[in-house]
């Protein structure tokens, strides 16, 4: 019965799960997992009395070893690629980034040119209107293509 109780406690607690912290979750899992492990013992004395059933039984747990080794791992994997996911994602945007940094660092140039020779030169201001103008659409298009 007290098994009957740790897990429905557990299982309520995991539709939380999703609220909780992964430090929170860690956690609490491992607490399950550790409290499960010290009780396993005491209910395999009482669901097996005589010692031979429960080496019988306990040599189930090499399948059941090699299953959490296995899923494990399988996580492990899935976690790396989740990984590289997002590390990519960041790179895209680290990228992005720059482009649109340089892009503003060359409209102001250009800002700076047209006002420096806006009495000066009116060739020169054309031809930095005409610059800004397309830097212009250039940031327009980048910051269209991230959404």
């Amino acid at each position: 019965m007290p098994l009957y109780i740790l897990l429905n406690w557990q299982c309520n607690n995991l539709k939380t799960a999703y609220n909780m912290s992964p430090k929170r979750l860690f956690l609490s899992s491992l607490c399950f997992v550790v409290i499960l492990w010290i009780i396993s013992p005491v209910i395999l004395a009482y669901l097996f009395p005589e010692l031979e059933h429960r080496s019988k039984f306990a040599d189930t747990y090499a399948v059941i070893n090699s299953l959490f080794s296995g899923l494990g791992f399988v996580a492990l994997i899935y976690t790396i690629g989740v990984q590289q996911k997002s590390i990519a994602n960041e790179i895209n945007l680290a990228q992005k980034n720059n482009r649109l940094l340089s892009l503003t660092t060359l409209l102001q140039y250009y800002s700076m040119e047209e006002g420096k020779y806006k009495d000066v030169d009116q060739s020169i201001v054309a031809q930095a209107k005409a610059k800004k103008e397309h830097i212009l659409t250039l940031v327009d298009k980048e910051i269209h293509d991230e959404k």
